[in-house]
């Protein structure tokens, strides 16, 4: 599956960072640093999503669960106990045998909220085990157990890619006021 939605944004990341460098006079650091903050944030949850997408084609490879727990704790976010997974892998390509811990591609992902998903983890996933393992066929050590990410790492993308559009558009309203409001 091929896409423009990445080059496309990291094209117009690139230009606009240009257009900004050029524009802006150094006095105006800080306004310069919270677009740049914006336009990261845009950059980073593009990026995640784009790539958990790109997950679910690359290569498949057995792979051998060398290690697998569930440890239970608190999360003070969320205010509720919730079960992180621990695993450690093998996989063999071209000869060269790989590990990882890597579960899902977000770390958010580590946390599973109910027993039963935890319990179904640990079923899946013995130590022992032979699984599926997507690896990265750009870069064979990137790999993970399941692809994509799970509904709640993807909405922590959606608002960094949200909060960069917020920053960008009242960093650029800002900047209007600043460069052209002096009338």
């Amino acid at each position: 599956m091929k896409t423009i939605g990445f080059p496309l944004a990291l094209a117009i990341f690139l230009v606009s960072l240009t257009a900004i460098l050029v524009a802006i006079p150094l006095e105006n650091g800080a306004f310069l640093l919270v677009l740049l903050a914006g336009f990261g944030l845009l950059f980073v949850g593009l990026t995640n999503l784009r790539k958990s997408t790109a997950s679910w084609d690359w290569d498949r490879v057995p792979g051998q669960v060398l290690h697998s727990r569930i440890e239970k704790l608190f999360d003070h976010v969320e205010g509720e106990q919730v079960s992180r997974i621990h695993i450690s892998y093998s996989y063999t390509l071209d000869g060269r045998t790989y590990k990882s811990n890597r579960f899902r591609l977000q770390r958010s992902d580590e946390n599973v909220r109910s027993f039963l998903e935890a319990k179904s983890f640990n079923e899946k996933f013995a130590a022992g085990s032979t699984v599926e393992v997507f690896m990265n066929p750009l870069h064979p050590t990137d790999s993970v157990l399941e692809a994509g990410i799970s509904e709640r790492a993807r909405s922590h993308q959606l608002g960094l890619i949200g909060s960069g559009i917020v920053v960008v558009a009242c960093s650029g309203a800002i900047g209007w006021f600043i460069f052209f409001g002096k009338g």
